[in-house]
């Protein structure tokens, strides 16, 4: 069988019709009784474990993974509420699955390396392409989950995904595992077969002199050049700074997120501050290095436009001339944000580099799981902010 493809979305106020009428569309188009694989992104109070039931009755897959969100993002717009369904048959492409759930108290690198071995368990061969994952942003340091993911699946492989969201107000962070709704979990997909091509990029530029992360542990900056870390935003913002630290998203952390630079790498890791301690300890999503070169960044709807263009082109020459038969696109929540009604012009700059045609599906998130440059080899997988991650299956 030809690889088929199908995307189906609803936005309809009752949540059970949302969910059908995305299914019937994607059934429509892929006219066949079962799905080989169905991924489901649902925005705020879609994300209800009683969609699940309604979509293996009617799509009936093999496989079933997925994720609450902020947004849907689709060739056609970027929506934030509704339900957005992926189906796919193929011959050519194979899929497995796993869950690990729920992981709060739990020895994270374990849990990754547990996880990792499931996955490989539901393969069908041992040759990967890629590993697409969606796990619990309140976890906070899932850089451990993922390294115990490594340790099974290769350090040069790349695992890519998102932390999931939801919009401030519902605090729906789900994730979806065949029909099992769950929290504080992590779920995925491993690819095999054609091309998996990988673009990740944020844009954000440096501010001031380079200064020390002198006290650092797991994803907590102690201390920026021996002083308490957010003293880092004190002497750029001032009195500004009150706001910082509520839930990521306050203005200012979004505004001025933390670029750790990664020397190896030659490139800037995006951090914005979930949390502030009483004694000025910044926390962030995921494993900060202690002694690395830290700045505050600046970033705006042109840069933030560059950096999809930068990814698509990426991309596009891991592709090597080929035409990809599905693009998913992982996006921080903070990007649209500062984008706000011009969010849909970076997916308008993605298609214009990698096609029209092709179908497309994502989802914004608290957080990406990515590979900073894939040009300099993926062997170190990061969690960041602010950033557009693209994958291409062909």
């Amino acid at each position: 069988m030809p690889t088929q493809i199908a995307i189906g979305f609803s936005e309809a106020v009752d949540i059970q019709e949302a969910a059908q009428q995305a299914c019937i569309a994607v059934k429509n188009q892929l006219n066949t009784a079962r799905a080989d694989l169905v991924v489901v992104f649902a925005c705020g109070p879609y994300a209800r474990a009683e969609i699940l039931e309604t979509i293996h009755t009617i799509l009936k897959p093999d496989r079933l993974i997925g994720s609450s969100t902020a947004g849907v993002i689709l060739s056609t717009g970027v929506f934030p509420r509704g339900i957005a369904v992926l189906a796919v048959n193929s011959d050519e492409i194979t899929f497995g699955i796993a869950a690990n759930r729920p992981m709060a108290g739990t020895n994270l690198r374990t849990a990754g390396f547990d996880w990792a071995r499931k996955i490989n368990a539901d393969f069908k061969t041992t040759q990967h392409q890629a590993c697409l994952i969606f796990t619990d942003h309140a976890l906070q340091n899932d850089t451990q989950f993922i390294r115990g993911a490594q340790e099974v699946l290769g350090f040069g492989f790349p695992i890519l995904g998102a932390l999931s969201s939801d919009d401030i107000k519902h605090k729906r962070y789900s994730q979806f595992y065949q029909k099992q709704f769950l929290t504080q979990s992590a779920v995925g997909l491993l690819i095999s077969g054609g091309t998996a091509a990988i673009g990740s990029k944020h844009g954000f530029k440096p501010l001031g002199k380079p200064r020390a992360i002198t006290h650092a542990l797991n994803n907590i900056i102690h201390a920026i050049d021996g002083q308490p870390a957010m003293n880092i935003y004190k002497e750029f913002l001032g009195a500004e700074t009150e706001g910082l630290g509520k839930g990521g998203f306050a203005p200012y952390n979004i505004l001025y997120p933390l670029g750790i630079y990664l020397e190896e790498q030659k490139q800037y890791l995006l951090k914005n501050a979930v949390d502030i301690l009483s004694d000025g300890s910044i926390v962030c999503q995921g494993e900060v290095p202690q002694g690395a070169e830290v700045h505050l960044m600046i970033g705006n709807r042109d840069t933030c436009k560059q950096s999809a263009i930068d990814a698509a082109n990426q991309v596009k020459d891991g592709l090597g001339g080929r035409q990809a038969k599905l693009i998913v696109i992982i996006e921080s929540m903070a990007r649209h944000k500062i984008l706000k009604h011009n969010a849909f012009l970076e997916i308008q700059a993605v298609k214009e580099i990698l096609g029209y045609t092709t179908p497309i599906i994502g989802l914004y998130s608290f957080g990406e799981i990515t590979p900073m440059t894939p040009e300099y080899g993926i062997s170190s997988m990061h969690i960041q902010n602010e950033s557009i991650m693209i994958l291409a299956v062909n």
